[in-house]
């Protein structure tokens, strides 16, 4: 049951990259991307690799960068392609706490209008999972990361596997759309 848990928040945490996701890029300064043209799925990349092999999600990341890299003019390359992209899924647990004081009585102080002021605490937890999608990009003939682009955004595990999709195939196009860097 614990491994079914695991499968299904997983597969929201994909879900969530769409709105509210954060955005960001990292790349190797002097890396010239203009020769790039051809990628392949990084080697031992698969649903074995990711997201708790849940092949659901490892399809529907799948799907969306292979669309994104079709859009952007990368042809994939079964053998020698200039570079391999590779991803992750992370999930962290966020909780946050807030306390909320009640006062009553009739004055300010104790006293004050002859009656004792008096309060009560109560504290809040509110839980969430935050999902970061990483995208890899390697240099073929080198064996090096040359751009790392993350997306992460709050887990929604109530979606519909088409909005799920949906979710995914937005966030890959907002994160390659900073892909190549300053072009």
């Amino acid at each position: 049951m614990r491994r079914l848990g695991t499968v299904l928040a997983l597969s929201a945490a994909l879900a969530a990259c769409g709105g509210g996701v954060s955005i960001n890029q990292d790349y190797a300064p002097g890396t010239d991307f203009a020769p790039y043209r051809t990628w392949n799925w990084m080697p031992n990349q698969g649903s074995t690799a990711n997201a708790a092999n849940n092949q659901i999600v490892d399809q529907r990341v799948r799907f969306a960068i292979e669309q994104e890299m079709t859009a952007k003019g990368y042809q994939r390359a079964t053998s020698n392609p200039d570079f391999y992209v590779g991803y992750q899924v992370l999930l962290d647990q966020e909780t946050s706490y807030q306390t909320v004081n009640d006062y009553w009585g009739s004055g300010w102080n104790y006293g004050w209008y002859g009656a004792p002021m008096t309060s009560t605490s109560r504290t809040y937890e509110q839980s969430w999972t935050v999902g970061t999608l990483l995208v890899d990009f390697f240099d073929a003939d080198e064996r090096r990361l040359v751009w790392r682009g993350t997306a992460e955004g709050t887990v929604d595990p109530d979606r519909s596997p088409e909005e799920r999709q949906e979710r995914i195939n937005d966030a890959v196009s907002q994160l390659l759309g900073q892909f190549p860097p300053g072009m």
